[in-house]
């Protein structure tokens, strides 16, 4: 952490933050292109800068590490930072150097390990192993997801929003798609907790 305290407006920061764990919020702060860092008193720190790229979807995984989405112009990525924020892992590509992702949002670590990230050009989630080894793809149940906010439970369900269905698919941790929730007339569901 490099100790930057702040009393920075809540408001001017944008809500792609995080608290999976027990722990302080997560929050990416895109103009700054930096992770911020929220204690239970609201006190604001400043842990480390992403260079040139944006950071998105943010996670805190169970073994102490953050999952951030980050993008750049045309490019999407997941950094895996360790507990002292030094990048441990990027996730950027599959074989021949064809990218994972085109527009990475939101994510979540399910307990399995899986790196879980909707991307919101795909209208679908992608799913990868804890090591980036591809797991699966899930479009919805007839390619009709606009993909927003995932969650997982403690056991291992995925939920998923879809912002323009107004439905909260869940699926197990290996993929299969089990049900969804009508959200009963609640437009754009942004905040789903479990």
């Amino acid at each position: 952490m490099d100790g930057k305290e702040k009393s920075v407006p809540r408001e001017s920061l944008l809500k792609y933050k995080t608290s999976e764990y027990f722990g302080p919020y997560y929050e990416g702060d895109t103009s700054g292109k930096e992770i911020k860092q929220i204690s239970q008193d609201n006190v604001v720190v400043t842990l480390f800068q992403t260079g040139n790229w944006k950071p998105f979807g943010i996670t805190d995984t169970a073994s102490g590490h953050l999952l951030v989405c980050l993008r750049k112009d045309d490019q999407s990525k997941v950094v895996r930072y360790s507990g002292t924020y030094f990048v441990l892992q990027e996730i950027k590509y599959k074989s021949h150097c064809q990218p994972w992702y085109e527009v990475t949002w939101y994510i979540t670590e399910n307990d399995n390990g899986d790196i879980i990230v909707s991307d919101c050009k795909k209208d679908a989630i992608v799913v990868v192993d804890r090591l980036g080894i591809f797991r699966y793809v899930y479009p919805g149940t007839n390619n009709d997801l606009d993909v927003g906010p995932v969650v997982n439970d403690s056991k291992g369900l995925v939920f998923v929003v879809d912002c323009k269905g107004d439905k909260i698919y869940i699926f197990d941790g290996d993929g299969k798609f089990l049900q969804y929730i009508d959200s009963q007339g609640i437009k754009k569901n942004l905040a789903p907790c479990v």
